[in-house]
């Protein structure tokens, strides 16, 4: 069995589990109906990831990862929320680079 390969699952895993919480904490932040759904859905994106990746990692006889963030994970809430705090636009689309979008709706 590749301990490489199962610490780099869990890895994976974590960061869906870190972004996970950070959109909680932007979800939580946002009263645009519009806006709060399309992060829950980004936000349920993430929870699949990690399903699939526990479920690769048990498959290979090993334990996966809690659902629970790690340092790094603090560390990027508290910047959400300290983004949100400043600024709600981009502390609700800062977290998740790749699914950013432009909405012209007020946050």
């Amino acid at each position: 069995m590749d301990k490489d390969l199962v610490k780099e699952l869990n890895d994976l895993a974590q960061v869906d589990v870190d972004a996970y919480h950070a959109y909680a904490q932007a979800i939580e932040a946002i009263k645009n109906t519009e806006i709060k759904e399309k992060l829950m859905s980004f936000q349920h994106d993430h929870v699949k990831h990690i399903e699939n990746l526990a479920e690769t990692v048990k498959q290979l006889g090993r334990q996966p990862i809690e659902f629970s963030r790690d340092f790094k994970g603090f560390i990027i809430t508290g910047y959400t929320d300290s983004r949100a705090q400043f600024d709600r636009r981009c502390g609700c689309f800062k977290s998740h680079g790749n699914k950013r979008k432009h909405y012209k709706y007020p946050v």
